[in-house]
């Protein structure tokens, strides 16, 4: 079957008018009622049509790629954004990945408004599960169950028993001796239903999935592999492979084991029923570019604590349990303490600096933060800034602060800047907007080592406004 490749943008509007087969895909997804219908937003009486998610859909013969803001920018034909597609999605593939594995607070966010990976028995997730075992096979290779193996003449311990029962003995004075002993030794177990059934869905998943793991492989041929109806690529048919597996997990220890051959169940469960969803990605990508830019400038855990990190703090009249039948019942000095933090994006310091830096997933040339942002920025810099100024600097080494908005582009361009925020009726500096190159962003994430950062904190730093211009632009200089 030839794979309908389709190639979107997260959040961008197409409208029927002028992409009517963009705005088509979308209606359908949000026809199906399931997670596909979640991410899909249209407007049907101005025929627009929108995707909130960065990730892949297969739905109905059509493979959807769904790439993150800006990553389009410059392509100019069908064949332009399928060649973008293929280069990008292995990279985006991986670093959804690292940001599911280490993120502690998923269990938090409905699945619905966060990352599609998982896999559900009343709705199996076919690619989730492909891209779960195959990152599992590069890393760790096949399960393996051994099988003991008796023979003679081979190394091994004896077995005692089997040598005297079936291997004649030479007395000597000392004792019976056995020149052919049987020896026991183990073997890796190919035949083992689990790993025969365990092979046959990583070469399934290598046909389909693997030019997301190595982008050189693609062709027309792999890409319509996607959509393989190929009825005997088990070793056993398929409901009986389910029995198998079913009867492995209840008699499995081992962590490793029970999670892949889940993966499995639901891999064949997607392959069953073709309308099971195919999806792999995340609707609030914003999430995963916040964790891009805190490994790609070297985000400071140690200046989240309390103790340098000034908190809100409430003070509000308890409530009772019961309505109060007149004012002068209420308790005058019973008060509620609550603090709520304020959790900026990335806080670091490098040669007397102080960042504060906020990750911004905008497509700049199309929307841009609100005031509510602009404002969070100035007191999130405003509040460290009196912390300091209470302190004194000399604990900490600061001696300025600086503070910008981080967005992503796709020119390969390093870091630009691109101008500022302001309210000009306040008397404060403007704040710089600078992007930086998202894909080399994402690679350094996604391989878990730094970019050369350095050199961008330098120019954020160096065409960061004088102190003549606003509020807050005044080096520090209390306790020097």
């Amino acid at each position: 079957m030839k794979a309908d490749f389709l190639v979107l943008e997260d959040g961008m509007h197409y409208t029927k008018a002028s992409d009517a087969r963009k705005f088509g895909i979308i209606w359908q997804i949000q026809q199906v009622k399931n997670d596909y219908s979640r991410i899909a937003k249209v407007n049907k009486n101005k025929g627009e049509a929108s995707l909130d998610y960065c990730g892949i859909i297969v739905l109905n013969g059509h493979f959807v790629a769904v790439l993150p803001k800006r990553s389009l920018r410059g392509c100019e034909s069908d064949s332009d954004y399928e060649k973008t597609a293929i280069e990008s999605l292995p990279l985006l593939v991986q670093v959804l990945l690292r940001f599911y594995r280490e993120d502690s607070d998923r269990a938090r966010y409905a699945m619905d408004d966060f990352l599609f990976a998982e896999d559900d028995e009343s709705n199996p997730n076919g690619l989730g599960a492909a891209i779960h075992l195959l990152t599992d096979f590069e890393r760790d290779g096949l399960l393996r169950r051994r099988k003991k193996v008796r023979k003679q003449n081979s190394n091994g311990r004896i077995d005692w028993p089997r040598t005297i029962q079936r291997t004649p003995a030479i007395f000597a004075q000392s004792g019976p001796f056995y020149p052919s002993p049987m020896l026991v030794t183990s073997s890796s177990d190919a035949f083992d239903p689990l790993i025969m059934i365990h092979r046959a869905c990583i070469e399934d998943c290598y046909r389909r999935w693997g030019w997301l793991f190595h982008p050189s492989q693609v062709s027309p041929k792999t890409l319509d592999a996607v959509f393989s109806e190929d009825a005997d690529w088990l070793p056993f048919d398929q409901d009986e492979a389910l029995s198998v597996l079913e009867r492995e997990l209840s008699s499995s220890f081992s962590d490793r084991e029970m999670s892949v051959i889940r993966y499995m169940q639901a891999y064949i469960q997607a392959k069953v029923d073709p309308k099971n969803q195919n999806m792999f990605g995340v609707t609030k990508y914003h999430r995963v570019w916040e964790r891009i830019c805190k490994c790609v400038f070297g985000d400071d855990s140690r200046f989240y604590e309390p103790d340098f990190l000034p908190q809100p703090k409430w003070e509000m009249r308890a409530k009772r349990k019961g309505p109060a039948e007149t004012e002068e019942d209420e308790d005058e000095s019973s008060l509620d303490e609550e603090y709520k933090k304020q959790i900026p994006d990335v806080l670091l310091k490098r040669n007397g600096t102080f960042f504060i830096l906020d990750a911004k997933y905008y497509d700049f040339e199309y929307s841009l933060p609100g005031g509510p942002d602009i404002i969070k920025q100035y007191y999130y810099e405003d509040t460290i800034r009196a912390y300091l100024l209470q302190k004194g600097v000399d604990a900490q080494g600061i001696e300025e602060t600086c503070n910008a908005f981080i967005m992503p582009d796709y020119s390969g361009s390093g870091i630009k800047f691109r101008g500022t925020a302001k309210f000009t009726i306040l008397d404060w500096r403007s704040l710089p907007v600078y992007t930086i190159d998202a894909k080399k962003a994402m690679e350094s994430y996604a391989n878990q080592r730094r970019v050369p950062s350095e050199s961008w904190l330098d120019t954020i730093r160096g065409e960061f406004p004088k102190p003549a211009e606003g509020r807050g632009a005044e080096p520090l200089k209390v306790g020097r």
